[in-house]
């Protein structure tokens, strides 16, 4: 599957993606705090993205959580120290993105969540 790049006024409809959100924060906004999207357009967990920040850092991961009313999506990306069984946690402000670009498109549903020890973590 290739990649699908969201750009300035890019329009994107009928996809279960919140890329066009990312799309319209950069459309005349540039990488300013504020940010409308269609409510229903999300990025599914699983996904694998591309950001670029108002930086231009570009970030690539995969989609671990993602909060609609925030816009605040989390990353899994390699390990930054190199360590096998490791990842990095990126947590990234969409309002500050000027471009999203899918790579790979996650659409079955997640494997359920790990059990937690709740006695771990009260101590």
């Amino acid at each position: 599957m290739s990649a699908r790049p969201v750009r300035r006024g890019a329009a994107l409809t009928g996809r279960p993606a919140f890329a066009a959100a990312a799309a319209a924060a950069a459309a005349g906004r540039g990488c300013s705090p504020k940010m409308a999207a269609p409510p229903g357009e999300y990025f599914s967990v699983g996904s694998q993205v591309s950001c670029r920040t108002c930086q231009e850092q570009r970030l690539q991961g995969e989609v671990v959580a993602f909060d609609y009313q925030s816009k605040m999506l989390a990353l899994k990306c390699p390990s930054s120290s190199g360590k096998p069984n490791h990842a990095d946690i990126l947590l990234i402000n969409l309002q500050y993105v000027s471009e999203v670009e899918i790579i790979n498109d996650r659409t079955e549903t997640p494997p359920p969540l790990a059990s937690l020890n709740v006695s771990k973590v009260r101590t």
